[in-house]
Order: C-alpha cells, then structure tokens, then sequence
C-alpha cells in the first residue's frame, strides 16, 4: 500500500511538471533559409617587416664663437663734412667790360677744404673764364681773396651765364664734393645813353663841350688846343673841317652809374677809337685818358680798353684795361704785352696777365714769350673794336 502512495506521488509530481512546460512554451518561428556566409580566401601572410636601418648618429659641431656686431654708425657719421658758404656776394646783371668783386667764406663743418675752384660758363655750357684749383687744407677759404683774382668778369661779352663754386672737404677720409655756389646773371652790352640822359650829361660836362665847340669853330690850330689844355687830335685837316672830324659820345665806361664823355673821330664812320675820355669825381668832370699818335686807345666789344704805345722801335706795348675811377690812371690792366732789349741787346717779349702793377702793386702771373705769340696776341686785340656813334661837334648846340 505504502509503494502504491509512493507511486501515484511520483506520477504527480510528472504530469505537473510537464504541463507547466507545454504552458510555458512560445510557438516557434517560421525558419528563414540561411544564407551560407562566404568562405574568405585564405590570406597571405604578411611579409615580416624589414627593420629600416638607424642612421649612424653625427655629432652635433661644437658652434664657433659667435663675434659681437659691429655698432651701426649713424647717418650722420656716414656722410662727409658739410660744407657751406657765407658773406656771399655774386653778380646778376653786368655791362659788358664790368669788373666785378666776388666774395665769400666757403667753410666745412669738420675736417679741412683739399680743394675750391670756380668756373663761368655760357648758355651752352662751355667754359668761358675759370679759376685755378685751390687747395687750402684748412677749415675755410675767403673766395675775395683767391678765386676773385682769377676770374676776370670784364672779359665776357654779353649773354647769359652761370657762376659756379665747387668744394671738396676730407674728415679723416670722409669726403664731401659739392657745387656750394651756383648763380645765373646776364651781360648786357655797351649802349649809348638814353636821350634822357644825355641832356643830363650834356649839363654835367657842358664847360669841356663848350670849350671844344668854341676851339673847332674857331679854327685853333694844334698848339693853340694843348695850350688850353684840349687834346689836338692828330692827323686833323684844316681848321675849317674839324667840327664834323671829332665828335663826342656818353657812356658809362666803368659801369658805376654815371657816364664818361668820349670824344673821337667821326670822319671815317664809328668806330671804337677813343682820343679823349673825360669822368666825374666829386661832381666835377676831370680829363681821365688822352691818346696820340704814339699812345692809341680804343674800345672793345666787351667794354675793355686797349692801349698801344711805342717808344722806340724795339719798345712796344699793348695792353687791355678796365676803366676805374679808383684807380691813380683811371686804368685797371688786366693783360701787358711789351718788348725791351736785354743787357746783352737781345731782343725779348713778355706777357703779364691779369697784371695790375703799378696801380695796386700785384701781378698774378707774368712768362716770356715769343714774337710770334705777341703779334698773334696784337692782332687779335687790335681785331677787338666796338663802335662808338659819336655825335659831330657840328650838330653841338
């Protein structure tokens, strides 16, 4: 009996046992066909890799001492010395034959001046009158007292041209070069005065013209004219002649702003012969220049007055001058010419230029030359004639 309880009990506990699992049981799924997943291809095997060789390692250089820069000068230290000028006085307008007096300090701010020269040059640039080279070594240099004695302004005719002052200065190698002075003017020629000033003129020098017009008219003879202090005018004809023979003219020889009376022949057309010149000096008129056969003056193209004089045959002289009222003979000579006999008797020319003596003391420059140079000297001096329209003591009134 007891087995048979035991039994039953079994067969419970599986009969509950299943119908819990077929209670629990979800309904299966509709299978889905499989795709066969591709088979992969066998792979190589990867090549080992090859261990890149290690560079071989160089020693870094031991770096050189590197040297301490230099200091940069600045601009200033760069540059030459500066160079200046001062007190400067230059011309702008001249008559022509004119001298004129330069001046000027030209200064450098360090170091010294090795060279200054000037130069005057026409409108097409050439050169028409220079200076020579000065070479100071000092701090400064007067342009009055150096390059003015070269550069003879009287000598130019008229046109327009250029000033110009070049300076060189060193400071311990540092050099400077510089046009410091560049200056245009123009040189007007020689002209008659105006008619306004010759009835100015005319009353200035009224007792010379009168006593001129009152000899002529009256026929004096040669000696009669010295006598009363006239000039006799070589080579006049007859008393009854002479007062369409000589003329007189106005100009300002010197440039100063008064004229000077000429008086000349008129017989054989103008010309630039000048027999007589008279000037104002403190408001009178005084005789300046006198000429005869032996003693000829004449007027240049740019103004210079050119005198002949012979003393013997082998004393010959031709010199060209400015006309200045400063001077003890009213003459500046700039150029002389002479001839003269040694103490052997050898016969000899000399050449000054830019020679002053005796009226100042100074010649720049004098040299012994040949007699060929003088005549071509002569001949292109006595080539150089202005024209002087002289008016008749006829038309004197």
């Amino acid at each position: 009996m007891k087995k048979i309880l035991v039994l039953l009990l079994v067969l419970s506990v599986i009969l509950g046992t299943a119908a819990c699992g077929a209670a629990s049981k979800e309904p299966e799924a509709t299978p889905v066909p499989a795709t066969e997943a591709p088979v992969p291809e066998a792979t190589a095997p990867a090549p080992e890799a090859t261990p890149e060789p290690v560079p071989e390692t160089t020693p870094e250089p031991t770096p050189e001492a590197t040297p301490e820069p230099t200091p940069t000068p600045s601009p200033a230290a760069l540059l030459g010395p500066v160079i200046s000028v001062s007190g400067e006085r230059y011309p702008e307008t001249l008559t022509a034959g004119k001298k004129f007096g330069i001046k000027g300090i030209v200064s450098a701010s360090s170091g010294v001046l090795t060279e200054v020269y000037a130069k005057v040059t026409d409108s097409n640039g050439k050169i028409a009158i220079s200076s020579q080279v000065y070479k100071p070594n000092k701090p400064t240099l007067d342009i009055h007292e150096t390059i003015n004695n070269d550069l003879s302004f009287g000598q130019l005719g008229a046109g327009t041209y250029t000033y110009t002052v070049t300076a060189t200065a060193d400071d311990s190698g540092r050099k400077t070069t510089t046009d410091i002075i560049v200056r245009q003017f123009t040189v007007k020629e020689y002209a008659a005065a105006p008619i306004a000033d010759q009835a100015t003129d005319t009353a200035i020098y009224k007792s010379v013209l009168d006593a001129y017009s009152r000899a002529f008219s009256e026929g004096w003879d040669r000696q009669t004219l010295e006598d009363n202090g006239l000039n006799s005018f070589y080579g006049l004809s007859d008393a009854g002649s002479r007062l369409n023979e000589i003329g007189y003219a106005f100009l300002d020889l010197d440039s100063n702003g008064t004229d000077e009376l000429i008086l000349g022949y008129v017989a054989d057309g103008p010309k630039g012969n000048l027999d007589d010149i008279y000037t104002v000096i403190n408001g009178q008129s005084v005789h300046a220049l006198k000429g005869w056969e032996r003693n000829l003056y004449w007027l240049g193209r740019t103004g210079v007055i050119y005198n002949r004089g012979s003393g013997g045959a082998a004393y010959t002289l031709i010199s060209a001058s400015y006309f200045s009222t400063s001077e003890p003979d009213y003459l500046l000579q700039k150029d002389f010419l002479y001839s003269d006999v040694d103490a052997n008797g050898v016969y000899f020319w000399q050449y000054f230029n830019h020679y002053v003596e005796p009226f100042t003391g100074v010649k720049t420059s004098s040299a012994y030359t040949t007699e060929a140079r003088a005549a071509e000297l002569m001949d292109i001096w006595g080539a150089d004639t202005g024209v002087i329209n002289y008016t008749p003591f006829s038309q004197y009134k």
